[in-house]
């Protein structure tokens, strides 16, 4: 029987707008009253452009707001409501529009008083906080590749008092701790834990969380509550403007009765005002009449008839300076600088006119000249061809200009045309590259150039992207903020335990915590010892080893920072010149890159061993001008053609090859660092050209790739166990889930 001293209260926060590369929403749908306490809740998340996405929306709401109509309050219900969203997505993706498998995350669940059933697709996460435990409800899972697979896990409980649950996109785990999060809840209607949340991620500028918080309350602990004030649903990218409708709502109808009392005094104050000033105008104008006005008159009556007098029949006096001027004689005797500016004006003409005449002589005269008539030609041919050449460049230009402002113009015309061909040709099977795609791209990113509809195609370049990259099965990594700075000159890094190791151009080494973000300068090697050109862990001796290209070996305790030079113990035996190296156990292993060999050397008491040759040559492919290896116990050579040599126990291994990559995207154009250990059962390969992290299992097996939407990747690091790489562009480091 349903608890009837229970009430299961919901908020949400999400967007209202559309996001550039994504589709976030959050709801929940409320029965009807004869079903209290019953509701469907929901989170969408679709990593693909909104065209496809909105259908995919679509698809998913108008089966539960049916389900909500007929009012489904069971798990047998809830199972047969799943089965109709699966089969209406299917439907959407035999529309052609399949860009958003294996790009949906989504969370769909029944509240019927203190039960709870639900189902879960991707990368949304839920947890429960009884008490002070967290227990993870349903936790991310890989997006299924088939439709009507889209949702198959269904999970049912019950809810306790004062349960608080929470449903997640990755952003809101990757920015609070949960721990966090249970301490924002536990004290706090779900209504009030999002506004708190909401704030801090509109502090932060995080727009893009999208959550619904569930809990259980009480009856007697919410009796007094106004959270019937605060709203059931917060959208970040609107403004806060939560705190002026409650005092609106609050005091509104205090200020209302105030205005209309206030209008009244108004009125009647300004009435009487206008009354008394009134009476006061006609009482003044009535004594200027009789007493003021006449005496005023006569006044100036008299007076202006004396003036009157005094101008007609006196002279009066003036300076006697001015006295001089009355005879044009005296005009000379003022000490007064006069200049004649119309003589200094004739004189300055005079002189210009006397300067040309000599100019124009002085030409007509070499003209004259038969000797040198001739260089006056050449130089006006060469003022003629030099106005030619100019004016037929000029035109070329503007003719360049206008061609390529028409072709701008109808870029994104041809852009759609020929996307809609390329995915009308994928969906009947006519092709499976992504040639065709990639011209409706190039068409897509020359349209962004006109002003008019330059939003419009870049929606159109992002959305035949994200086409391109479900093909190439590329996860491509959109406005990613940096997990924090490591240092701006970093050139490469390194991986142990949780700590990254990076290195800058001027030998600086510098160390950052995954978990504390923080970065500090640790080491430095000095100038006498060269740059260093490789970088690898020995975890036998808990040493960082790096190489420099004069040939050194250093060693860094990560647990101390101190540093200290390695050495070979045969005094006659030397480090060989690094491309790349590698740790395995005991040994040490050197890629020399300029000879085309790998070199061995083996720890003991003493120290290392002079390097002896890895690689059998019998029946081997050149390695010359590799650029690095990873081992596992096998060795990998990553080589300059984007192949990779694979030895066994210093055997070659000519079976094994990198294949099955996509058609376009086959080649390896630039080859920078191979990765793989003990722990991962893969290879990673970046590919610096194409701005690729490229994924293989052991066998060479194309599995994947990772791509960084205007970042330059320029090294990374991989922790398999935790599904987790980071890669470094500018000094940043950046995080991506495996």
């Amino acid at each position: 029987m349903p608890q009837k001293d229970l009430k299961i209260r919901s908020a949400v926060i999400t967007t209202k707008e559309k996001l550039p590369n994504q589709l976030l929403l959050a709801g929940k749908l409320i029965y009807p009253e004869t079903f209290n306490n019953i509701f469907l809740f929901y989170i969408i998340g679709i990593n693909c452009p909104f065209a496809s996405s909105s259908k995919v929306k679509k698809a998913i709401i108008d089966e539960l707001e049916t389900a909500v109509k007929i009012g489904i309050t069971n798990i047998g219900q809830f199972e047969s409501l799943i089965n109709n969203v699966n089969e209406a997505l299917d439907k959407v993706s035999t529309t052609g529009d399949s860009i958003w498998i294996g790009r949906l995350n989504a969370v769909i669940g029944l509240v019927n008083h203190e039960q709870l059933i639900m189902t879960q697709t991707g990368s949304i996460s839920g947890y429960i906080f009884r008490g002070n435990k967290i227990s993870t409800l349903v936790d991310t899972s890989p997006p299924s590749d088939h439709p009507l697979k889209t949702f198959i896990d269904i999970t049912e409980g019950e809810l306790m008092p004062k349960d608080r649950l929470i449903f997640a996109n990755s952003t809101l785990y990757d920015h609070y701790s949960l721990d966090r999060i249970r301490q924002i809840t536990s004290n706090q209607s779900a209504q009030e834990s999002i506004l708190e949340l909401s704030r801090a991620l509109r502090k932060n500028r995080i727009y893009d969380v999208n959550s619904i918080i569930i809990e259980a309350a009480p009856l007697h602990a919410i009796e007094n509550s106004h959270v019937h004030d605060l709203p059931e649903i917060i959208y970040l990218d609107n403004p806060d403007d939560i705190w002026w409708k409650n005092l609106k709502k609050k005091y509104g109808p205090h200020l209302s009765k105030l205005y209309s009392k206030t209008k009244d005094v108004s009125r009647s104050a300004g009435s009487a005002i206008g009354r008394h000033s009134k009476n006061a105008y006609q009482s003044g104008r009535k004594k200027w009449q009789e007493k003021y006005g006449p005496k005023t008159k006569e006044l100036i009556s008299k007076s202006g008839h004396a003036i009157s007098q005094k101008l007609k029949g006196g002279k009066g006096t003036r300076s006697p300076q001015l006295d001089k001027l009355d005879g044009g004689d005296k005009f000379k005797t003022i000490k007064v600088k006069t200049n004649h500016y119309q003589k200094s004006a004739s004189s300055f003409v005079s002189n210009a006119g006397s300067f040309l005449g000599t100019c124009c002589k002085s030409a007509l005269n070499f003209v004259k000249d038969n000797q040198k008539r001739k260089f006056v030609y050449i130089f006006a041919i060469v003022i003629l061809l030099s106005i030619g050449y100019l004016k037929i460049r000029d035109n070329n230009v503007h003719r360049n200009e206008n061609k390529n402002k028409q072709e701008i113009a109808l870029a994104y015309d041809q852009a759609k045309e020929a996307y809609n061909k390329a995915k009308e040709d994928i969906a009947l099977g006519r092709t499976n590259d992504t040639t065709k795609l990639e011209e409706a791209l190039a068409l897509a990113k020359k349209a962004i150039e006109n002003p008019e509809n330059k939003d419009e195609a870049r929606a159109l370049a992002v959305e035949i992207q994200r086409a391109i990259d479900a093909i190439t099965k590329t996860t491509r990594l959109y406005d990613q903020k940096p997990l924090f700075v490591l240092n701006e000159n970093a050139t490469r890094i390194i991986l142990v335990d949780n700590d990254i190791f990076g290195i800058d151009n001027k030998g600086k080494i510098y160390r950052a915590n995954v978990k504390d973000k923080e970065s500090r300068l640790i080491a430095a090697i000095g100038n006498d010892k060269g740059v260093a050109n490789g970088m690898t862990y020995s975890k036998s001796d808990n040493l960082l080893i790096l190489s420099t290209n004069q040939a050194k070996m250093i060693g860094l305790d990560p647990d101390s920072n101190t540093q200290s030079e390695i050495t070979i113990n045969d005094t006659s035996g030397k480090w060989e010149d690094s491309t790349a190296i590698a740790s395995y156990t005991t040994n040490l292993y050197i890629l020399d890159s300029e000879s085309g060999e790998i070199f061995k050397h083996t720890k003991n008491e003493a120290g290392y061993t002079r390097g002896s040759s890895y690689a059998s040559t019998r029946d081997t492919p050149s390695i010359k001008g590799s650029v690095d290896l990873a081992i596992d116990g096998s060795i990998y050579v990553l080589k300059a053609d984007g192949g990779v040599a694979k030895y066994n126990k210093s055997v070659y291994d000519s079976v094994f090859a990198l294949k099955n990559m996509p058609k376009n995207y086959d080649k390896i154009e630039q080859p920078a660092k191979i990765f793989t250990n003990t722990d991962t059962n893969y290879l990673y390969i970046l590919d610096k050209k194409l701005n690729r992290i490229i994924k293989f299992d052991k066998s060479g097996e194309f599995v994947g790739q990772y791509s960084a939407f205007d970042l330059a990747i320029d090294d990374f690091v991989v922790n398999d166990k935790i599904k987790k790489m980071w890669y470094l562009s500018s000094g940043n480091i950046y995080e991506i889930d495996l």
